[in-house]
């Protein structure tokens, strides 16, 4: 029998952090404080706690799978252990694929930004663009592991560094009288703001995909999930401050990008570009991580024979070159159907977040099953408890197409025949 395909062990600590940091601070942070502000005004601060609080059962959870599976697709092991072999392996298929809707919104931000940078609009052109920066992430990701964890390492520190010296710069420019009124929308609108918010907070499943190459991944997992959920905490807190201390509701109504909109009201027109430009990179780097995520996944279903074996090539670095490249196919696929469509961003977002919910409350129930302590049964059950009152009030209008993405997962998993080594 031929031998299994392995992955090598080259990250440690400080760039697995990096991972978490980079894979949740995505996308979220450019945009979701102002869409949060607009529709709960100050009282967005409180979604944001309520949602950094919820999500603590959610990372502990996955960083405990990643500890106890250690492999590529660590997620879609522990399903099968609980729900069976061909049920956990749909459920990869549809992680994956849900993975990159999300992944594609990080290609179409940072196009944004560019666009807004350079001064150019046309309704077509954040796709196409957006599927260049994607591609370039791609091209990244085919780097050594090694080579490409220092130079996301040492650029995420200094962007986040800078970007906290941007906050702290604000502080002269807070203004108390935005807090009032505090809840302009009243107490229902906390809930709403919230499931914006839960958004920017997703992607803990997707450091688990890296497992298998990780270095001492039982020791690494406990302290970086720690380090990591307290420094994301803090970050997301101090950019959701700035905006409602710094920007009036008016101004919060017309802004379109968080970081352009603070530099330019508190430091000018120039600052304003450049805080562009650190977006632009904040975004490749989260896109980088993203990709690489899914990539794995892609590459654990292919060893698994759910996908075609090409997608386990390696190349020299031990880097799975076709289950990175593959990806490009779907992100042109979906560009191509945002243009035809005249679909925008945040349908993406709304079908992204659902499936990410239905898929989350799938992992949940599987700890319930699985787990043997009562603290991970309990955190299961209080992270079903958070997804359903998020699935309840979630986008009815994409569910149709969500569940469908999940049937044909299923359908391909179950209905055609594979040359799977089934335990």
């Amino acid at each position: 029998m031929a031998a299994k395909v392995a992955l090598s062990r080259q990250i440690g600590l400080l760039p697995l952090v990096i991972y978490y940091f980079s894979t949740i601070v995505g996308v979220g942070i450019f945009l979701v404080p102002l869409h949060a502000a607009r529709i709960a005004g100050p009282a967005s601060l409180l979604s944001w706690l309520l949602v950094l609080i919820m999500i603590y059962p959610f990372a502990m959870i996955f960083a405990h799978i990643s500890q106890v599976y250690q492999t590529s697709g660590s997620i879609q092991k522990f399903i099968e252990d609980s729900a069976g072999f061909r049920f956990g392996k749909a459920m990869a298929l549809f992680m994956a694929i849900t993975a990159m809707f999300g992944n594609s919104l990080l290609g179409y931000a940072a196009a944004r930004y560019i666009m807004e940078l350079i001064g150019y609009s046309h309704p077509t052109f954040p796709m196409i663009l957006g599927l260049g920066v994607l591609t370039l992430s791609c091209l990244f990701n085919l780097l050594s592991m090694g080579l490409s964890s220092k130079i996301q390492t040492v650029t995420l520190i200094t962007l986040v560094i800078i970007l906290e010296l941007v906050a702290m710069a604000s502080l002269p420019s807070y203004k108390i009288d935005h807090m009032t009124p505090f809840m302009p929308n009243g107490f229902s609108s906390i809930v709403p703001a919230m499931l914006i918010c839960f958004y920017s907070v997703v992607g803990w499943e997707n450091v688990d995909a890296i497992a298998e190459e990780v270095k001492e991944p039982v020791k690494n997992y406990k302290h970086a999930i720690r380090i990591s959920l307290v420094a994301i905490a803090l970050f997301y807190m101090s950019i959701a401050l700035t905006v409602i201390f710094v920007m009036s509701p008016d101004q919060i109504k017309e802004s379109n990008t968080v970081i352009s909109s603070l530099l330019k009201i508190t430091m000018g027109e120039n600052a304003a570009k450049a805080g562009g430009v650190l977006a632009i990179v904040l975004l490749f780097l989260g896109a980088n991580v993203w990709i690489l995520g899914t990539s794995r996944i892609i590459f654990a279903l292919a060893r698994d024979k759910v996908l075609p074996g090409i997608l386990t090539t390696l190349n020299k670095d031990k880097i799975p070159v076709m289950a990175v490249v593959s990806q490009l196919i779907v992100y042109a696929i979906i560009s191509l159907l945002m243009i035809l469509t005249n679909v925008e961003e945040n349908t993406i977002i709304e079908i992204a977040s659902l499936n990410y919910l239905l898929l989350y409350m799938v992992i949940f129930f599987c700890g319930i099953i699985k787990f043997t302590t009562r603290r991970l049964k309990l955190l299961s059950g209080f992270s079903i408890a958070v997804s359903t009152l998020l699935l309840v009030h979630s986008a009815n209008h994409v569910i149709g197409l969500s569940l469908a993405l999940a049937l044909l997962c299923f359908s391909h998993v179950y209905l055609v025949k594979h040359k799977s080594s089934h335990r």
